[in-house]
C-alpha cells in the first residue's frame, strides 16, 4: 500500500468511528463540535465527502453491471431458418 492509500485508510476508520461514538454521547459530542468550530467544519467536510465518494462507487457499480448484462440484438429476424441443415 502506499502513504496515500493507508492514509486515506486511516482517515475513513476514524470517520467510522467517530460516525458510531456521536450517536453514543450526543450531548457531549454536540458540545464539543459546537465549541470547536474548526473540527466541526472539517468533520462536516469528511462526512460530505464521505457520502460523495460511496455515492460515486455505488453509480460506478451499477454501470459496471449495465455493461456486464448480454446485449439483445438489434435486428430480428422474421424468418425462420430451422428447416436448413
Amino acid at each position: 500500500m502506499s502513504a496515500d492509500k493507508v492514509s486515506r485508510r486511516v482517515h475513513d476508520e476514524s470517520l467510522a468511528h467517530l460516525m458510531k461514538v456521536g450517536p453514543a454521547y450526543p450531548a457531549q459530542f454536540r458540545a464539543i463540535m459546537s465549541s470547536q468550530a474548526e473540527l466541526k467544519a472539517r468533520l462536516e467536510a469528511a462526512i460530505k465527502l464521505n457520502q460523495e465518494t460511496k455515492s460515486a462507487m455505488l453509480k460506478a457499480q451499477e454501470k459496471a453491471k449495465i455493461n456486464a448484462l448480454p446485449v439483445k440484438p438489434t435486428i430480428t429476424l422474421k424468418t425462420n431458418f430451422g428447416s436448413f441443415a
